[in-house]
């Protein structure tokens, strides 16, 4: 049950955020971007730390970037992502320093929070990744949707499959 709340939690703050994000305005007040500007930049994606809800993580056209105070500062994670479209994020809930983003040519993982990234596509052949999930029974089964069909890893992201 707690998981549950926890993810309903997590979608409505990610609404929100977005809402606040596309508007130009601030939850917190006067923001601090390092790495970009953020005039005109497209978030293709929102994650909350389950743990620790302080954390956040976007996507956007421009790579990956983490907010540690609810969204008043960002800054960069795109460390082997080499600034990609992310266009969707998969936070571990029994371990938050794991990351995955699904990106235009494939699945990278971070186990470190975001700060370096490692691409994990062995069977994708570099599609362009518009959904990931974790399955929450077992933190090593994962799902990558592509525009050709759904992908299962059974470790981790290491190997991919089409899913039957």
């Amino acid at each position: 049950m707690k998981r549950h709340i926890s993810s309903q939690l997590t979608f409505i703050l990610s609404i929100i955020a977005s809402v606040f994000l596309f508007s130009g305005n601030s939850m917190a007040g006067e923001k601090q971007w390092v790495g970009w500007d953020q005039q005109g930049i497209q978030v293709s994606v929102i994650t909350i730390d389950p743990v620790n809800t302080s954390t956040l993580y976007i996507g956007t056209q421009r790579g990956a970037f983490r907010s540690t105070d609810g969204g008043s500062n960002w800054v960069s994670i795109s460390k082997g992502l080499n600034k990609s479209d992310v266009l969707t994020l998969a936070i571990d809930p029994d371990n938050p320093n794991t990351v995955y983003a699904g990106i235009n040519n494939g699945v990278f993982k971070s186990t470190n929070g975001g700060t370096n990234w490692s691409e994990i596509n062995n069977g994708l052949n570099k599609r362009k990744i518009n959904a990931l999930a974790i399955d929450p029974g077992n933190k090593n089964i994962l799902y990558a949707g592509t525009l050709d069909g759904i992908y299962k890893s059974t470790d981790g992201g290491n190997n991919w499959v089409v899913s039957k």
